[in-house]
């Protein structure tokens, strides 16, 4: 029988095949949570509301073999001792079931559909697989387990292809795509409440639709039609594929894959350093690690950043909205074993991105003015507006210093932290790195280039 992580209690989840299965002490308790993907435990323990520490939080949660490693569907307990969060109230009566799919009262586009069918008996079925594996605990039980989730997924798939390809009009861009997506798994998901195994396969679900290679499956197959509104639905759809490669394949999403993917091996690598080497090789390890999660918080700032640039955002509350959707495609692009990694690097990429964003805006305002003061006044052509353009050149520079000097001594802090015995002239070396990339990301301006030395000229 395969599954997934390593399991130090022999005991697996037969849910989700992970080795966080509940310990006997905590079978037929109702679970507090239900992991999702995104998840981190500690972020679990911070919103939980229990008046905790982590310590009694991790003692309540004794079969999670390793908190750095959750799954969804893994069961979280709370300790005793919980923070009232108040009754629940009455529940209202049912009311009919409708011909449009309306349950409770309440109407749920799809509900009655004949794909929502397939899935509620997709549900079922998987629910008696899992209640025969656990009677009857024999691998022939675990694989059916596993092929009736891969059967609820394929419905779940069906049931939101129906939904989104019912709009009228149908979202023509990528982005109106992923919301329409996002919208209709969420109402699969909330025709069952609590259910863990639905939840996380509606985030696959939600992640291979929006994936590119799903899209050029669907252009490759409405390419094939001849008439006039089939040859527009591939033209549409084009767009949307389009759309998806500005996404996942620019050179920043490459560059993030990539950053991922090497933090990924350094971790695997201290593992083993950590069971086998000596402690030369562990600190190293150690330090191996810690670079490669700085290079992924400054590959999400970039990307953060091309995003936030190409929808020409300024607007507070647009840009968070940004970061969150870019934070959701790098985790369906990384795929769960990245999910605790790229959550823990994001805080610090949002920050980043921020700081970045102040430095290029200052950089862009003095170096137009700059240039427009050299340009007018180069040759010494002086007239009444001199003496007010200059003090704007003079503002704008001294905004640009601050902010470049802010930049660079965030990015030496960090530096430091990973290497506490870093020599001066390796900082000064590091201070340089920071200040050429700042010069390499406004264009090469002579201007921006000016200021900056200024700057790194006082780490030497």
């Amino acid at each position: 029988m395969t599954g997934i992580g390593t399991d130090t209690n022999g005991i697996r989840n037969p849910i989700n095949g992970s080795p966080n299965g509940v310990l006997p002490g905590q079978e037929g308790q109702k679970a507090d949570y239900t992991v999702v993907s995104g998840d981190t435990l500690y972020e679990i323990w911070q919103n939980s509301g229990c008046d905790c520490t982590w310590e009694e939080f991790l003692a309540a949660n004794q079969h999670i073999d390793n908190p750095d490693w959750i799954y969804p569907g893994d069961s979280v307990f709370y300790p005793e001792a919980k923070t009232d969060t108040g009754g629940t109230g009455e529940t209202g009566e049912t009311g009919e079931t409708g011909e449009t799919g309306e349950t409770g009262g309440k109407e749920q586009p799809g509900s009655n559909s004949p794909e929502a069918k397939e899935v509620d008996q997709a549900q079922e079925d998987y629910d008696t697989a899992v209640n025969n594996y656990n009677a009857h605990p024999t691998d022939e039980n675990w694989e059916a387990v596993g092929k009736a989730r891969e059967k609820l997924e394929a419905a779940i798939l069906a049931e939101a292809e129906a939904d989104v390809g019912a709009l009228d009009p149908p979202p023509s861009t990528y982005e109106e795509y992923q919301q329409e997506v996002a919208k209709a798994i969420e109402r699969i998901a909330a025709r069952y409440p609590g259910d863990s195994v639905v939840a996380a396969a509606t985030e696959a679900v939600g992640s291979k639709m929006t994936s590119v290679e799903y899209l050029e499956g669907k252009y490759e197959e409405a390419s094939k039609g001849l008439s006039p509104p089939e040859q527009e639905e591939a033209g549409r759809i084009l767009d949307l594929l389009e759309g998806a490669r500005a996404v996942h394949e620019s050179p920043e999403a490459k560059q993030t894959q990539s950053a991922a993917e090497k933090l990924a091996a350094a971790e695997e690598n201290l593992k083993t350093q950590q069971n086998e080497g000596t402690p030369n090789e562990i600190s190293e390890a150690e330090e191996d690690v810690a670079e490669a999660q700085q290079e992924l918080e400054e590959a999400i700032a970039a990307e953060i950043n091309a995003r936030v640039e190409a929808a020409g955002a300024t607007d507070p509350e647009e840009i968070a909205k940004i970061e969150q959707q870019v934070r959701q495609d790098i985790l369906d692009r990384t795929g769960t074993g990245s999910q605790d990694a790229v959550n823990a690097a994001f805080e610090g990429a949002t920050q980043l991105a921020q700081t970045r964003r102040t430095t290029d805006g200052a950089a862009t305002d003095y170096d137009d003015v700059k240039t427009a003061f050299d340009n007018k006044y180069g040759e010494g052509n002086l007239d009444g507006g001199y003496t007010s353009m200059r003090d704007r050149v003079e503002s704008t520079r001294g905004a640009l210093k601050s902010a470049v000097e802010a930049e660079i001594a965030a990015g030496i802090e960090d530096y430091k932290a990973q290497h506490p015995d870093a020599s001066p002239e390796e900082i000064e070396a590091e201070a340089k790195r920071l200040g050429d990339e700042i010069v390499s990301r406004n264009g090469g301006s002579e201007n921006v280039q000016e200021v900056v030395d200024t700057v790194v000229d006082d780490y030497n």
